[in-house]
């Protein structure tokens, strides 16, 4: 049996910063300013100040602190996973081996490595599952809370990080995980293998997108990356007729979720036939980055086109 720590989301996070933000407020903590919890990474930075002052605040004061600080150490845990994920994957996607890989991790054999991929995989993708689970439950309890009390006027749903949290305490974290193991979560890298298994038996397009995923997930993601800078984003327009930006939008929901598809070739398909003559790109070097990647897209959707 291995030890995870309880899936938290974001919501949890920011209702754990605004009660220990809240708690040092009303113990008069005279050096609460340098935690910085209003920088990029608050989460990190307030786990840092309390580490290193916990032993001048008072005791209760600290072991509140010390409940709520799990809460921000097991989100940070979580976004090391899919951070790790994601990293791995590019890294398949570049051509990297297996041997590469697994003596950067320490791991001695093709299968170790392997192993270690699936159970991170597996560990990612239950995280998500009970992530969704949890944000549909924390959507109903506010919904039958609005009802109760009426209309919530927009100064409480954008409250500042002091505001009373709707969520439930730290103590309902630890309730509601206790006694949970990975394994219990599905997150072993036997059902990686049995997904892995069954694309035998898709049909030859789908079976090949599956094959080639990290491929997909580095090219989309320096396509998308090279036309952001230069001021094409991906973002739904308002308006009724489908234009790049939605197509390329599209395109960037399936990198996120990882769901690819051949329709996720028919946006690209569509993305590449606007870009060849848009005017931001036409006048660009022929070496640029993004005719590169363009480049790229082109010969990956021809090998995806040969299987018909």
């Amino acid at each position: 049996m291995v030890a995870v720590y309880p899936y938290v989301g974001s919501r949890e996070r920011d209702a754990a910063l605004r009660r220990i933000a809240a708690r040092h407020l009303r113990c008069e903590d005279s050096r609460w300013s340098e935690a910085g919890c209003e920088g990029d990474d608050p989460a990190r930075d307030v786990l840092d100040y309390l580490r290193r002052h916990h032993t001048r605040l008072p005791r209760a004061v600290s072991s509140e602190d010390t409940r709520d600080a799990l809460v921000l150490s097991a989100w940070i845990y979580w976004e090391e996973r899919r951070r790790e994920r994601d990293l791995l994957r590019r890294a398949r996607g570049y051509g990297h081996s297996l041997g590469e890989l697994g003596a950067f991790l320490g791991l001695n054999t093709r299968q170790g490595t392997y192993d270690y991929l699936d159970r991170l995989e597996a560990l990612v993708e239950a995280h998500s599952t009970d992530q969704a689970r949890q944000q549909r439950v924390a959507d109903e309890r506010v919904e039958r809370q609005r009802a109760a009390d009426g209309a919530v006027r927009d100064a409480e749903l954008l409250a500042g990080p002091l505001a009373t949290s709707t969520l439930a305490p730290a103590d309902d974290l630890y309730r509601r995980t206790r006694g949970r193991r990975a394994s219990t979560a599905g997150a072993g890298p036997d059902t990686v293998r049995s997904r892995r298994r069954d694309r035998t038996t898709l049909p030859a397009r789908e079976r090949w997108i599956a094959e080639h995923r990290g491929e997909l997930d580095v090219l989309v993601s320096e396509l998308l990356g090279q036309l952001q800078r230069l001021g094409i984003e991906a973002r739904e327009q308002e308006s009724e007729d489908f234009e790049l930006e939605d197509t390329l939008a599209v395109l960037d929901r399936h990198r996120e979720t990882g769901d690819y598809s051949p329709a996720t070739f028919g946006a690209l398909g569509l993305v590449l036939g606007e870009l060849r003559f848009h005017p931001a790109v036409e006048p660009l070097a022929h070496n640029h980055g993004v005719h590169q990647a363009i480049v790229a897209a082109d010969r990956l959707r021809a090998r995806f086109s040969a299987l018909s």
